[in-house]
């Protein structure tokens, strides 16, 4: 098996223009995962994120709280523009089985943003392009 082949993908906060205001993220299921790496991906950019973090919950429509750690200490400016940032959890343990992130634009300017989420680590590997968040996948030998 190819390593990619046993994680996971999923769009957490589709690509949005944001001014002020928040991108409202989806709720992942972290269950049978061991670790969940969350990009942010920064388009053209003139304004600032503050903040991107991660946030969890026992339920999928229950109420979030902050991971302790799970945010960025640098986040992106104004002259950040096409670059990605991570905030890599590790799932199970004493960790909350549903995430979500968090990006809210601070107010001094408009950007691109988008989130997605990596699962990895998996108690059983997804046996499907579906089951790995792929509406298509191509494997090339």
């Amino acid at each position: 098996m190819i390593q990619s082949q046993a994680m996971k993908t999923a769009i957490v906060i589709s690509p949005v223009s944001l001014g002020t205001g928040s991108g409202t993220s989806n709720a992942i299921d972290t269950q049978g995962w061991h670790y969940a790496n969350f990009e942010l991906t920064v388009g053209a950019t003139t304004g600032a994120i503050d903040p991107f973090k991660i946030q969890e919950c026992a339920t999928s429509g229950g109420s979030y709280t902050d991971i302790t750690g799970a945010v960025l200490t640098s986040p992106p400016g104004a002259t950040d523009d096409n670059k990605v940032y991570s905030i890599k959890v590790r799932c199970g343990g004493n960790r909350l089985r549903y995430m979500k992130a968090v990006l809210t634009e601070d107010g001094t300017g408009t950007g691109v943003y988008g989130v997605n989420v990596t699962l990895s680590r998996a108690d059983q590997a997804p046996n499907s392009a579906t089951e790995r968040g792929y509406e298509e996948e191509v494997l090339v030998s």
